[in-house]
């Protein structure tokens, strides 16, 4: 298990922080993409049913990264 009571804080945060970021921005990508493709091809109907669908893919994006990170850390 990593230590993060010891060593500097603003490396700590760091390495805490950046893969939360990187998750993130491939998230925001995955996101843009994802509408662009919808709204292209398939239409008004199934745009509105990706964003009425994104409120619940980031919450259960976002509890499995916490599980993610919290097994990284156990480690």
């Amino acid at each position: 298990m990593k230590d993060l009571t010891k060593g500097k804080p603003s490396r700590l945060i760091l390495a805490f922080a950046i893969p939360i970021f990187m998750a993130n921005i491939l998230q925001l990508t995955y996101s843009i993409v994802d509408t662009r493709i919808v709204g292209s091809y398939l239409g008004e109907n199934s745009l509105a049913a990706v964003g009425a669908t994104t409120t619940l893919s980031n919450l259960m994006i976002g509890f499995l990264m916490g599980e993610w990170l919290c097994h990284i850390f156990l480690l």
